[in-house]
């Protein structure tokens, strides 16, 4: 995947495969084409919501859904790993003292 995320990959699945199952749980099931309708739809309802509460100038101009934010060891936002998608993916499980 690379550089190009999983919402992209998703997006090329859904254009090459729209009717290829994406994801199954239980008796449920989701095509790629549905996967990525469903990933689109919270940003523009997001920026709808934008362009009805905020000034024209605030309203941002793409959304981004990340799993984290980079931050440094004092908690601080580190803004130029926010291009980084290895940055924004979701830290890994914390073991317990047992190493689990």
């Amino acid at each position: 995947m690379g550089n190009a995320g999983i919402g992209s990959w998703v997006e090329r699945r859904a254009r090459a495969a729209p009717d290829g199952v994406a994801v199954i749980a239980g008796d449920r099931s989701l095509t790629y084409a549905e996967l990525a309708d469903r990933a689109r739809r919270p940003k523009g309802e997001l920026r709808a919501w934008c362009r009805e509460h905020l000034a024209a100038y605030q309203v941002p101009a793409f959304v981004t859904f990340v799993g984290c934010l980079p931050r440094n060891s004092v908690g601080k936002l580190i803004p130029a790993e926010l291009h980084n998608d290895a940055a924004l993916a979701p830290p890994p499980p914390r073991l317990n003292r047992s190493g689990r």
